[in-house]
């Protein structure tokens, strides 16, 4: 808010805001002062991601008619002493806002959908013994 109010571009990683309420307020600000506001995700620059774009306008896979993505990630439910901030309840933080939101990205980019209109979150718990 600071940055939009001292009249500068804001470039942010995701996500925008803390809480949903507060993301709207900043690009609320933005839009009222005339500024740029942007979030940007990693998903672009990843090769592996960039190839498979490119396979997919290429028309190589066809056209596409839905998507599917699975993610498994350790660590997801751990809320570590570096990552206290994922147990705040009013920061609306959860395992699909923090740690799925990039294979949102990149499915996004790749597929060029330009939203999901529904999302699912399964979370595996898996015990290394």
């Amino acid at each position: 808010m600071d940055a939009l109010n001292a009249g500068k571009h804001v470039y942010t990683d995701c996500l925008l805001g803390r809480t949903s309420v507060e993301a709207r307020e900043i690009a609320d600000l933005a839009l009222a002062k005339g500024l740029r506001n942007m979030v940007g995700l990693q998903s672009g620059a990843n090769p592996a991601i960039l190839y498979a774009k490119e396979l997919v306008e290429s028309g190589y896979v066809g056209k596409v008619m839905s998507c599917h993505v699975s993610r498994i990630a350790e660590r997801a439910l751990q809320r570590t002493s570096e990552r206290t901030w994922q147990r705040d309840k009013d920061l609306e933080s959860n395992t699909l806002a923090t740690s799925c939101v990039h294979c949102v990205d990149a499915l996004r980019f790749v597929s060029a959908v330009p939203t999901i209109p529904s999302m699912s979150n399964s979370v595996w718990h898996v015990s290394h013994t």
